[in-house]
């Protein structure tokens, strides 16, 4: 009978060796299983999102306030290594405030508070041991893009065609990225942030932008449509510089997601990453272009 140890030696042996194409094997079952889970989490979560995009005003602000302050405790798990910190709670509160404003139509103030409170995060900060670069970024990082999507979906009545817009950009920006980058491949995007971004899909997301702009030109009855193609093709660029600055944020502390809230997506922030560039961007332009309306 053969020993346990002579199993355990024979376990090491070339006839055990690690067989390359079934790790390959494995590794695409576990892809597969992996685009699975995000699938049933979108399938999931989509349908809320746009439930409360279409009804808007308080409902719309709520839901963006929660996702905020999601976001300040994953910020802070990454900077800190712990979800409830002191910068955090100052953090979270700021969020609360400012998607309070902005729910209520004073999103100038809500601006107000946001830079009051990055001061107030960077006297925090700077009593502890890291620089305060990092402690007071989380704050407008969340903060800004609060403002914008509230703004945008409360303008009047374009505010719903704002969101769908916006939203259906930077699906598309994501989407289009992901597929163009994962079959034609080629030269690496910035392989020391993201190994695995190409710049294929960084022109894919810029051209699925764009054909969400000429839909909506196309729907809106616009006899010019390549503004509003140029226009959310910038947008989709902040769009994916936002998904790199993610990135980068996630390489520098070492961590593979800010959090396991979303299954298949990890955190909030990783789910909305691109959103928290776009958004900002889509209102200011609305807003320079003065009457809130798409070009």
């Amino acid at each position: 009978m053969a020993r346990a140890s002579d199993l355990v030696s024979d376990q090491h042996s070339p006839d055990f060796a690690s067989d390359p194409a079934s790790d390959a094997g494995v590794a695409r079952i576990q892809r597969a299983a992996a685009l699975r889970l995000r699938v049933m989490s979108a399938i999931i979560l989509a349908p809320l999102v746009l439930i409360v995009t279409l009804m808007g005003g308080w409902a719309f602000a709520v839901l963006v306030a929660a996702a905020g302050l999601v976001m300040v405790f994953e910020w802070s798990r990454v900077i800190d290594g712990a979800g409830v910190t002191r910068d955090s709670i100052l953090h979270a509160m700021i969020v609360l405030l400012v998607a309070g404003l902005s729910g209520a139509g004073f999103p100038g103030l809500a601006l107000v508070a946001t830079a009051c409170g990055t001061l107030a995060a960077v006297g925090l900060a700077t009593e502890r041991h890291h620089a305060a670069r990092w402690p007071m970024l989380g704050t407008p990082y969340v903060a800004v893009p609060i403002i914008a999507l509230i703004w945008l979906r409360g303008y009047d009545e374009q505010g719903l065609r704002h969101m769908i817009w916006l939203l259906a950009l930077v699906w598309a920006t994501d989407t289009a990225a992901f597929s163009v980058g994962r079959t034609f491949g080629g030269p690496k995007l910035a392989p020391s942030i993201s190994p695995n971004k190409t710049w294929s899909g960084f022109v894919g997301g810029i051209a699925g932008a764009g054909l969400v702009g000429a839909v909506a030109a196309k729907l809106a009855d616009r006899g010019d449509i390549w503004e509003l193609i140029l226009l959310s093709a910038f947008i989709a660029i902040w769009a994916e510089l936002g998904d790199l600055a993610e990135s980068a944020l996630k390489r520098g502390f070492q961590v593979k997601d800010t959090g396991s809230l979303i299954p298949g997506h990890g955190g909030m922030l990783d789910r909305m990453d691109s959103l928290l560039f776009a958004a900002p961007i889509a209102a200011l332009w609305l807003f320079v272009q003065g009457d809130g309306a798409l070009p």
